[in-house]
């Protein structure tokens, strides 16, 4: 009687391992059965996973990349995990490149293995992560259908290392459509980043000229200048006639001097405003004769009083800011407590003063007054700026 007393209490017990070991058969079952089905979906083998069916496995070729689906455990104990690993692998990919997500885990790498790779596609850059070996062949491989189809695999936790590009997602997946999806962003990830036809020249060529994002084509053109042979004048002159980053680039690989016309067209004409307001840096930076000046001078009075471009405004009026510049100047080179802004507002227009002739020692003209003559601006014992009080009328 107490033999069974006793048994009576290891029933629920009992059950409950039954009940379990019932779901983990289903949930198994279910697993190869989706397992299948993505290897006859895809003309992959199918690999038996033993008596339970939890450890099946799919494998073969798809598109010249060898695929591989199966499962593993990691962990011990309570800590225990089980994850289906899905895994792309193609020799024709550059084993330097890797490719992931961005995110803190990221940003933390970076410390130790240096900044990503960004191609120019802001969308782009914002969600990849890429690093790679010689920067003209990383920028020759996104183009963008590259792009798209690496965007949709790290979109889909997808990453590569090695030459193969691999997930993992928790637990054994029993939805095959979804597998199969998830193994299609795979194969076209691979496919994508694998080596091309044609040399890295070309393949720069045909994205600068063809990409439509204008900072992709402004990056692959400053690596094409890069190497050698060395680019023709001619081509030069007219990528400089893109009102673009590009235009500037092509500018500054024939030298400022050679592309003033193009850089005058950039600082009135291009787009997005950091292009205009790079040109105008160029033009303020070079002593040719032919530079207007004064239209230079325009473009930073304009910037100087809105963000984000003070402080490189501050630093273009003084190389070539004339007395008009000086009140706004003025209104960063006052105030009690010091800031690079300041400082380099008080260096501005102490450059001006030097440019204009008769300004005594400490005073500064400032503004255009009646019958052609100057107002003055005192320069306080504590160093800050103030425009003076206008003088009555004699």
């Amino acid at each position: 009687m107490e033999l069974c007393i006793a048994f009576m209490g290891f029933i629920p017990f009992l059950l409950v391992g039954a009940v379990i070991l019932g779901f983990a058969f289903w949930m198994n079952s279910r697993h190869e059965e989706a397992m299948k089905q993505v290897a006859t979906t895809h003309g992959l083998r199918f690999h038996e996973g033993g008596v339970f069916g939890g450890n099946c496995k799919v494998e073969g070729e798809i598109d010249d990349t060898h695929v591989i689906v199966d499962t593993y455990t990691s962990g011990s104990g309570k800590n225990k995990s089980t994850y289906t690993r899905f895994r792309v692998k193609d020799l024709a990919i550059d084993p330097s490149l890797s490719v992931g997500s961005e995110g803190v885990l990221s940003f933390i790498g970076k410390a130790f293995q240096g900044q990503d790779y960004e191609v120019g596609d802001k969308a782009f850059d914002d969600a990849v992560l890429v690093r790679g070996g010689h920067t003209a062949d990383v920028c020759a491989t996104f183009d963008v259908n590259t792009r798209q189809a690496v965007y949709k695999a790290v979109n889909n936790s997808w990453k590569l290392t090695g030459s193969e590009w691999s997930l993992r997602r928790s637990g054994r997946m029993s939805d095959a459509r979804q597998m199969s999806v998830l193994i299609e962003r795979g194969v076209e990830a691979a496919r994508a980043t694998r080596r091309r036809d044609g040399t890295v020249l070309e393949r720069l060529e045909r994205i600068y000229r063809d990409d439509p994002q204008p900072r992709v084509r402004a990056h692959a053109l400053k690596e094409r200048v890069k190497l050698k042979p060395a680019m023709d004048a001619a081509e030069l002159h007219e990528l400089a006639q893109d009102p673009s980053w590009m235009g500037l680039v092509a500018a500054h690989a024939l030298g400022t001097d050679a592309a003033i016309e193009h850089l005058h067209f950039a600082m009135e004409n291009g787009e997005p405003p950091g292009v205009r307001m790079t040109a105008a840096e160029m033009l303020a930076a070079s002593s040719d004769p032919r530079v207007d000046r004064a239209r230079v001078e325009k473009v930073f009075r304009f910037a100087v009083e809105h963000e984000p471009w003070i402080d490189r405004a501050i630093r273009g009026l003084e190389k070539v800011g004339t007395v008009d510049a000086v009140p706004v100047l003025l209104e960063y080179a006052d105030g009690f407590l010091p800031s690079a802004r300041k400082t380099a507002a008080k260096k501005a227009v102490r450059a001006i003063q030097s440019r204009i002739g008769g300004a005594g020692r400490g005073q500064l003209a400032i503004a255009q007054a009646q019958g052609g003559e100057l107002s003055e601006v005192e320069v306080k014992q504590r160093g800050a700026l103030s425009q003076a009080a206008k003088q009555p009328e004699r």
